[in-house]
């Protein structure tokens, strides 16, 4: 056999068979491509999802503690106004209904407290609320100049909280901005 033949006949057929394999590696790779590009955009997109979930919850949370913070100082104020020279009430004389809403409202914070996500947050609504307890559980003498002074503290507080958590719902709504 001539070598000519040989390689006029054989060397068609390793073209074929290399393009064809070469064909599939190239396939493989950018199918593999395509499949880590797709991955990626799906793991952004529940990030981004997760993001947008945690924020709308947040808010949820963040604009009824304010709302729960607003009762609360009122009904706050108003009972440790009311206790202005009276001793300290009885178990029977605590049921009043300035003090049920007050305990009411600090119920109220409480549970949504626990729900926000800020822990500095968490921790001054806390340190107010005990700031309220103390202030509603002792009596003021009307005569002492603690009353007005405290009740102006426990309402400069609860300002300090109010704004910072109204802070953190406008951090969030920019923070949203396309």
């Amino acid at each position: 056999m001539d070598w000519k033949w040989t390689v006029t006949a054989v060397l068609p057929v390793i073209s074929l068979v290399l393009g064809a394999w070469l064909t599939q590696l190239n396939d493989r790779r950018r199918d593999a491509a395509q499949l880590r590009r797709e991955e990626a955009a799906h793991t952004l997109e529940r990030h981004r999802q997760r993001d947008d979930r945690q924020e709308e919850f947040e808010l949820a949370h963040l604009a009824d503690l304010h709302s729960a913070l607003t009762d609360l100082v009122s009904s706050g104020i108003a009972l440790c106004f009311q206790r202005i020279g009276k001793p300290l009430p009885r178990s029977e004389d605590a049921n009043t209904p300035e003090a049920d809403e007050f305990w009411e409202n600090h119920r109220r914070v409480s549970a949504l407290r626990t729900l926000v996500l800020d822990d500095q947050i968490r921790a001054d609504v806390q340190a107010l609320q005990g700031r309220f307890v103390e202030a509603t559980s002792n009596p003021w003498d009307e005569n002492s100049s603690r009353a007005q002074p405290s009740a102006r503290g426990l309402a400069v507080q609860a300002e300090q909280v109010s704004e910072q958590v109204a802070a953190r719902v406008r951090e969030i709504y920019k923070t949203r901005q396309p």
